[in-house]
């Protein structure tokens, strides 16, 4: 059974997304799931951006939408096909240790497709995008023709429905060049800021810039693929990993301006426009105005949101479809989603396995098959060298059986 949680006050969102890049472009959708939980935003569908070199960016999002048992919102990628490709430091592995059923990325919807689609069964000035890594599908949208969906072109569908499209890109007000404006067609993010018919908030990237969110991610159970997601990336600044050393938030804070607006933590420029150039450089130009555009600016420690967006990716997900268990030899049922208190893995000298997820400790040796599932990083290489004949399984109706757990792939 699946349910979500909203009102007619949730807030209609989009999320459009260049996933399997950083660690936050996780924890951005996590804290989506939570705000829909708590009834503050419907999410309509996600579409992604990026050429990812696992060519899993859909299988990444529908692991994270089906342990928020949503597993049947609409996902799209892009067909853009001249994008510079992008590793990923977690899309390799996270769709094999986690629940979903979305191929690669070649045999997805066109993220146009899903968002004209999606566009064209929302009511007028409903719909609320955000835009977290590259541009290209916005341009893709405006350019569309009229479909079977819609007699709109891009343009006027995009008017009808989009109330305001959140943009994490560029830096403010100074001028420079950002990897979300500049590394992939930067003539489409002109072409958008130029050309985008409704009102554009943009969150830059100076915002999340070390802005060291996630390490809250140690408090919760080995099954949350956030967790895994913090726990296997390293960045230039994350030494060790991101759970122990925090990710910049730079895709949060449009997230949280999107769907709870200012508070008592934006301000909004609106004075000016913001001037994109051929190369994706952009700089706050004052010299005339575009009622279009704004950009925001904090008004709190950095602490404030880093608390606000932890506790947000910590939060367990409500309705869980009580088959998504995982359960060992001994009949123990444990809930991969809400597993509390869960103790470390060991390994003693006689090769006996102690682990927990959540409900309590089991023993198995390893003469006897060892059901396994959703696991940490640490926990897979453990398992992996010391028991060549394991092969981790899920039980339950919509689990699947993984033969095998590559720890880090050709990032």
């Amino acid at each position: 059974m699946v349910t979500t949680s909203s009102t007619s006050n949730a807030v209609k969102l989009i999320y459009d997304t260049d996933i399997s890049n950083d660690a936050d472009d996780v924890s951005a959708l996590a804290m989506i799931h939570a705000l829909v939980d708590n009834g503050e935003a419907e999410l309509l569908a996600v579409v992604t951006n990026s050429n990812a070199r696992s060519d899993r960016t859909a299988s990444t999002v529908d692991v994270i939408n089906t342990y928020y048992n949503r597993p049947n919102i609409p996902i799209g990628v892009t067909k853009v096909t001249d994008l510079q490709e992008d590793g990923s430091w977690y899309g390799h592995n996270l769709y094999k240790m986690f629940p979903q059923d979305t191929p690669n990325d070649e045999q997805v919807a066109d993220a146009v497709d899903v968002l004209r689609a999606t566009l064209a069964a929302a009511e007028d000035n409903s719909i609320s995008y955000i835009q977290a890594g590259y541009p290209i599908n916005m341009a893709s949208l405006l350019r569309s023709e009229p479909d079977e969906h819609s007699s709109l072109n891009g343009i006027d569908l995009v008017r009808q429905k989009v109330k305001v499209v959140v943009m994490m890109g560029g830096q403010y007000p100074h001028p420079g060049t950002e990897w979300n404006f500049s590394r992939n067609r930067p003539q489409d993010t002109k072409y958008v800021v130029d050309t985008w018919p409704t009102r554009m908030v943009f969150a830059g990237s100076e915002i999340g810039w070390r802005m060291y969110s996630g390490t809250s991610l140690q408090n919760v159970p080995v099954s949350n693929p956030v967790r895994y997601t913090y726990e296997v990336f390293k960045g230039f600044d994350t030494p060790n990993n991101a759970i122990t050393d925090g990710f910049h938030s730079w895709d949060p804070p449009a997230v949280l301006w999107a769907v709870r607006g200012d508070q008592d933590l934006w301000t909004r420029i609106n004075e000016g426009f913001n001037q994109v150039n051929d190369d994706g450089s952009s700089q706050w130009q004052t010299w005339r105005d575009d009622d279009r555009h704004e950009y925001l600016v904090k008004t709190q420690d950095d602490s404030v949101y880093i608390d606000i967006f932890d506790e947000l990716y910590i939060r367990p997900p409500i309705n869980i479809d009580d088959s998504l268990a995982i359960q060992t030899e001994s009949n123990l049922v444990v809930d991969p989603f809400t597993g509390a208190g869960s103790k470390e893995l060991s390994l003693d000298n006689n090769f006996t396995v102690t682990y927990s997820l959540g409900l309590s400790s089991q023993e198995i040796s390893n003469s006897l098959d060892f059901s396994w599932g959703v696991t940490s990083s640490e926990v897979s290489e453990l398992i992996l060298n010391s028991f060549s004949n394991i092969e981790p399984t899920i039980f339950g109706s919509n689990m699947q059986v993984i033969p095998e757990i590559d720890l880090i792939d050709d990032i």
